[in-house]
């Protein structure tokens, strides 16, 4: 027998009917208990992500010194075709490279930076890129500038952060920085095991996988036995491997596994590997003090630089140019956009509008005289017939 109600649609339930309900509550209970003992341990507990974290916290500043060997093949490039192949021919690239840091600062003296130069001329060239920021401020320079002018570079905020992110970098802060998005696309904690596994160079590794997008899949494999460390990354496009990273470790006399050696490969559409990308630790320190000019650049005499927090017109940001004396001035806007100036040209050069106006006259004058001549011509053709 059911008791009547509130104004709220509750029931009160007679007592039979009560051994019932906590009946079923008990078995709920017990069923959500079982269920969260069977649940994998909660992604905090998982041991790439704490391994990962205790190398990111006990690593608080490093120099980094390394050497790319960078082959690259005929129309290897980004957005080659056949028609133009990007480069023309197989080009091999090398370098040596420096990388520093402590907490938010960073320096990145990048001797290895190609780019795609010129619309058609089919040419990659190498530009020394480097990038400073102390915290506050980041600046970059092409301190060997481009072909055919000198040096120059670019003043922005803080939060730009893109030159953080090149490829060459990815094994480096995989390992000492892989839980500060800063520093790489995706965290560590983004990462979740598959239950797979895969051997490496005779290291049983584990399988973990992240959705980059809805037709990217990204896979690696870490080392248990190397501190949960990546030995290797995949980037899967439409079930296609597009990118894979391999990388070696040693155990750095502080304790910490650091990066010893690591690979990049491209692949195109077809599968095929169309560049390669070696580099080398030469030198790894770790936790040594690192003096603030070590966060900074300084642009040479003649650099032109663009200051790109100057918002007023995001098109055109404020130029400077570094003077003999190392002050640095900025461009007037008559410097910037210089009036036109009328030229002393020839007079025909001058009348250019009236000479062509002549000239579509004299042709419209002889079309008219032509057809004239046809109709005239065959009406002395009918007349001859009719007559």
């Amino acid at each position: 027998m059911v008791a009547g109600f509130s104004s709220f649609g509750f029931t009160q339930t007679a007592p039979n009917q009560g051994n019932v309900v906590r009946r079923i509550e008990i078995l709920i209970s017990a069923l959500v208990a079982l269920l969260a003992s069977a649940a994998p341990a909660a992604v905090e507990d998982d041991p790439a992500l704490i391994a990962a974290r205790g190398r990111q916290q006990a690593v608080k500043s490093a120099v980094i010194e390394y050497k790319i060997k960078d082959v690259i093949s005929k129309g290897g490039w980004v957005f080659t075709s056949q028609a133009r192949p990007v480069p023309p021919d197989d080009i091999t690239f090398e370098s040596n490279n420096r990388l520093i840091f402590d907490g938010a600062r960073y320096r990145i003296d990048n001797n290895h930076f190609v780019m795609l130069f010129g619309i058609g001329t089919n040419r990659v060239i190498q530009v020394p890129l480097w990038t400073a920021s102390d915290g506050t401020v980041t600046k970059s320079l092409w301190r060997e500038g481009m072909p055919n002018s000198g040096p120059w570079g670019t003043i922005n905020g803080v939060d730009d952060k893109m030159d953080l992110k090149i490829p060459d970098l990815d094994p480096v802060w995989m390992c000492l920085r892989w839980d500060d998005s800063s520093f790489v696309p995706q965290v560590v904690g983004t990462y979740k095991p598959s239950g797979s596994s895969k051997e490496i160079d005779g290291a049983k590794c584990r399988e973990y996988a992240a959705k980059q997008n809805g037709r990217t899949t990204v896979k690696l494999w870490v080392d248990p036995n190397k501190d949960y460390t990546v030995r290797r990354l995949v980037c899967e496009r439409d079930g296609r491997i597009s990118d894979q990273w391999d990388v070696s470790y040693r155990r750095h006399e502080k304790g910490i596994w650091v990066p010893e050696a690591w690979s990049h490969r491209w692949h195109s559409s077809d599968g095929r590997i169309v560049r390669v990308c070696r580099a080398e630790a030469m030198a790894v320190r770790l936790n040594e003090p690192l003096p603030a000019e070590s966060f900074d650049l300084t642009f040479p005499v003649g650099s032109i630089l663009y200051d790109q927090r100057d918002q007023r017109d995001p098109r055109n940001p404020a130029k400077f140019h570094v003077e003999a004396d190392g002050s640095i001035r900025r461009f007037t806007e008559e410097e910037i956009r210089p009036p036109v100036q009328a030229k002393n040209h020839r007079w025909y050069r001058r009348n250019q509008w009236v000479l062509g106006s002549a000239w579509v006259a004299v042709g419209v004058g002889l079309l008219v005289y032509v057809v004239r001549r046809l109709r005239a011509a065959r009406s002395r053709r009918r007349l001859g017939m009719q007559s």
